[in-house]
């Protein structure tokens, strides 16, 4: 009987392990399926490693990182949860439920999730600074000054974080302080096009014109096809008087965005300028025929006549 018990046991062990590496080799066609950009396809094999070897962390938050994929985030903060009740969390799970709750637009829970995960992990800067983005859509800036704090306090050279401290202090109307955290930004960030605009755009604000120049021209040499950037910097060399650079910014414009009401109005405006009226009317005429609409060509066409 001994021998008979030693026999079965093994027979179950060995029926175990099977089980465990099927349900590991479920887990790695899983991954690969992910990586391949078929998430629907690795949750159907991270569910099939559960179905054959149990609760496992590892498919559980592989499962929610392919439901988050699929934006399926209500599906994903279930299975988060899942990890919760289980005792499976950690920083990396909660930070993701956390980005989850976001992006369905319920900022406290997601707050919640992100208070969670520094609890795990209290040098997690990336919580902090989701964190204090959270905070804005409540509006609660007090808050969320106090995270991002907390967020360049452990990583000083998180460009993201002085980013969307100048967008909260340019929205707020405070034009000094915005461009003094969007140039901390960009000098951790040299080459990010989007803040060279917007320090271009702050500069225009403030009459800074050549300062302003020097931004466009900084985000075009980083984005030649920057039509945004053509045109700002057609709008800040108008202000210098100097029309004939503005009307190539504004081409060069037209040619990456060839449909802007807006950019044929100022590049019309430059040509009134230089006394080319019917080189005016024609880009007056071109803008309503992209926007009827456009109030300020009507009224140019009117001064024309």
């Amino acid at each position: 009987m001994k021998k008979l018990f030693i026999i079965v046991f093994s027979l179950v062990m060995a029926r175990c392990l099977m089980a465990q590496g099927s349900a590991e080799t479920y887990i790695a066609k899983g991954n690969q399926y992910f990586e391949q950009g078929f998430p629907a396809q690795a949750v159907e094999c991270y569910n099939k490693a559960l179905e054959i070897g149990g609760d496992n962390a590892k498919a559980y938050y592989n499962m929610a990182l392919a439901y988050a994929n699929m934006e399926l985030y209500k599906q994903a903060i279930e299975t988060f949860k899942k990890m919760e009740t289980l005792g499976f969390s950690s920083n990396e799970s909660l930070r993701n439920m956390g980005l989850c709750y976001s992006r369905i637009g319920d900022p406290s829970k997601a707050i919640e999730a992100w208070k969670a995960a520094v609890e795990k992990n209290s040098r997690d800067a990336v919580s902090y600074y989701y964190m204090g983005n959270a905070y804005i859509m409540k509006g609660q800036s007090k808050n969320a000054m106090a995270s991002w704090a907390k967020a360049v306090e452990i990583n000083p050279v998180y460009g993201a974080v002085y980013s969307s401290m100048g967008s909260y202090y340019e929205q707020a109307g405070l034009y000094g302080k915005a461009i003094d955290s969007y140039r901390k930004a960009l000098k951790i960030m040299p080459n990010d096009v989007n803040l060279c605009l917007a320090l271009g755009n702050l500069c225009m604000e403030l009459d800074e014109y050549n300062d302003a120049i020097d931004y466009y021209k900084r985000a075009i040499n980083y984005d030649s096809a920057y039509a945004d950037a053509y045109c700002n910097l057609g709008a800040a060399l108008a202000k210098k008087d100097r029309h004939e650079e503005a009307i190539e910014a504004y081409l060069s414009a037209l040619e990456y965005k060839p449909k802007d009401a807006n950019t044929q109005y100022n590049m019309g405006v430059s040509y009134f300028r230089l006394h080319n009226t019917p080189k005016a009317r024609e880009c007056m005429l071109a803008a309503l025929k992209v926007d009827p609409k456009h109030e300020a060509s009507k009224h140019a066409l009117k001064v024309m006549r």
